[in-house]
């Protein structure tokens, strides 16, 4: 097990390229275990970028990102313990929820039971929906059967969220909020680009406009 002062990812003078010009520059911070990373900026500041590129889909220019010490990109070990959500919920349309989730989950290794998906869908209040095809959902429900994810994935240490209040309503808002209190209260990381105010109990800043200045 990993000292406890280095249970945290790291990013190091990160710089970020889209369309072949720089977004971020020579940008660091630390988010440690047991915390939320609320990364803020205006449009355009680069916040999905910085988000996908944690998530190892896009390229680092320059820089280095590291978890507990050791690389975070294109570490088994490390991917294995995170789950990535962007802003679209990525679903197959024709597939109910639940089919969707399970899914996903032999997918990436995650273990689910009958029981699982249904504590999960208590939870973010979609019980009644679960067993729908995706395609005749409204975009809240969506986004919500597409966090089931997170409410089966609590065992992985790293969630990564592009604007998770997208399309949500305020119960749906607030059950995902608690959600992610539950994750770092139990010692997980999330870091969340956001454009919504989030109230979390353990949560750190990153304003991409600050930082980068």
């Amino acid at each position: 097990m990993e000292a406890v002062n280095e249970a945290y990812i790291k990013a190091e003078n990160l710089t970020l390229y889209r369309g072949g010009e720089p977004v971020l520059e020579n940008l660091s911070f630390t988010a440690p275990l047991g915390t939320a990373l609320i990364i803020t900026g205006d449009n355009g500041a680069g916040k999905t970028t910085l988000i996908r590129a944690i998530a190892g889909l896009l390229p680092l220019k320059s820089g280095i990102l590291t978890f507990a010490g050791k690389p975070l990109l294109h570490n088994p070990i490390v991917q294995e313990n995170m789950i990535y959500i962007g802003h679209q919920h990525s679903m197959t349309l024709k597939m109910t929820a639940a089919e969707n989730l399970i899914f996903w989950a032999k997918l990436h290794g995650v273990k689910i039971t009958k029981q699982n998906i249904e504590n999960a869908s208590e939870a973010l209040g979609i019980t009644s929906i679960l067993h729908r095809e995706i395609g005749l959902l409204s975009e809240g429900q969506k986004r919500r059967c597409g966090l089931l994810k997170l409410a089966v994935g609590l065992d992985r240490k790293i969630w990564l969220l592009d604007e998770p209040l997208t399309a949500l309503d305020a119960t749906a808002g607030k059950q995902l909020l608690q959600l992610i209190d539950k994750h770092t209260e139990n010692g997980g990381i999330v870091i969340a680009a956001t454009h919504h105010p989030l109230s979390l109990s353990r949560a750190i800043h990153l304003d991409l406009a600050v930082a980068t200045s």
